[in-house]
């Protein structure tokens, strides 16, 4: 009996080897598919969210960290690295010959390190500026410079996309932010940063989306709320334009258009919020800009009609590397035509 038994146990065994082989077979491509994942994740670079970048600020609402070295994502890995103040580029304040302020471009979104217009510039470039910022924070950030400025160049590079509505909004993407409006009381436009504080709003982009893309596609022509926040900007830049030549500098200002305004399929994602899309016109944040430039006697270049498609991300709106250099190019003409250079004495 005990070898009947045990026969019938090694035949069991046998056989139960034989079934289990083709399961073995059949899932060994799933195991070494998620195996091959596993191994690739895990040698890939980490990335960091931007709220893993920025810290609280009580007058701006954020700004970046110092001393940051990391990698984030922004259709592709790229490197990051800011300096002790907080901002991207080579040069400090002190050591730069040209200050450039603005938003998430000039921080440099989807930009690796090497990338950035700031070293493509001949010019000593440094970069002053976060993603999301507005013409307020623009401001702000200049009179936080004064004495550093004196002898340079300072340009304000205005993204069209949000740079003038959220000048005039106390809140975007859940953050407080500081704001301008105008106080009938004194019959003058005024900053507002005592609503500003740590703590985010509740925030549904597809909800904020909504509310956010008609305050866009008004701005594209003449209407009550185009009016108020071109005069909110207008107030911002003479501002700005004294404050320069308060501390000895000289101030300029640039555009970036959104490029979605000037393509016939994409303008479509702005002007079906239109109050009246019959007077879209891609090009009126960059005339209402031009015009309170002529009006102040501040240099200005259009960025539409500069740019080219080429020149930002395939599904982003931020500059290509392509779009970076033409911003260093900007940098250059802006430089030129304010700090030309004289030609050298031919000795007798």
């Amino acid at each position: 009996m005990p070898l009947a038994r045990f026969i019938f146990s090694f035949i069991a065994f046998i056989i139960g080897i034989v079934l289990v082989i083709p399961v073995i077979v059949l899932a060994l491509p799933i195991l070494l598919v998620a195996s091959v994942g596993k191994i690739g994740n895990a040698l890939k670079p980490k990335t960091s969210d931007w709220e893993d970048i920025i810290q609280f600020d009580p007058i701006l609402g954020w700004r970046a960290k110092p001393n940051v070295r990391t990698r984030m994502n922004t259709e592709g890995v790229y490197k990051l690295t800011t300096g002790s103040d907080g901002w991207r580029g080579n040069y400090s304040l002190k050591n730069c010959d040209v200050v450039v302020i603005g938003d998430s471009f000039v921080f440099g979104q989807g930009a690796d390190d090497s990338e950035h217009f700031a070293l493509h510039a001949k010019a000593k470039v440094k970069p002053v500026g976060a993603p999301g910022y507005g013409a307020t924070h623009y401001l702000l950030l200049l009179k936080q410079l004064s004495h550093e400025l004196r002898g340079k160049l300072v340009i304000w590079f205005v993204f069209t996309g949000n740079d003038y509505r959220e000048a005039v909004r106390p809140t975007s993407y859940g953050y407080h932010f500081p704001f301008t409006f105008y106080d009938s009381g004194i019959g003058n436009y005024k900053i507002q940063t005592d609503n500003v504080q740590p703590k985010k709003l509740p925030f549904n982009f597809e909800k904020g989306y909504k509310t956010s893309m008609p305050e866009l596609a008004d701005l594209y022509y003449k209407n009550y709320l185009s009016d108020y926040t071109f005069g909110v900007f207008e107030y911002l830049a003479t501002e700005a334009k004294s404050h320069c030549e308060k501390y000895g500098a000289k101030f300029a200002i640039t555009t970036i258009p959104l490029w979605w305004a000037s393509d016939k399929e994409a303008s479509k994602k702005i002007t079906r919020h239109c109050g009246n899309a019959e007077r879209f016109s891609p090009t009126y944040p960059d005339e209402q800009t031009a015009a309170i430039c002529a009006r102040h006697a501040i240099p200005f270049r259009a960025g539409t009609g500069y740019y080219a498609r080429e020149d930002f991300l395939r599904e982003d709106f931020h500059w290509s590397h392509a779009g970076n250099r033409k911003a260093a190019s900007v940098i250059e003409e802006m430089r030129n035509l304010l700090f030309p250079i004289k030609p050298a004495k031919i000795k007798p």
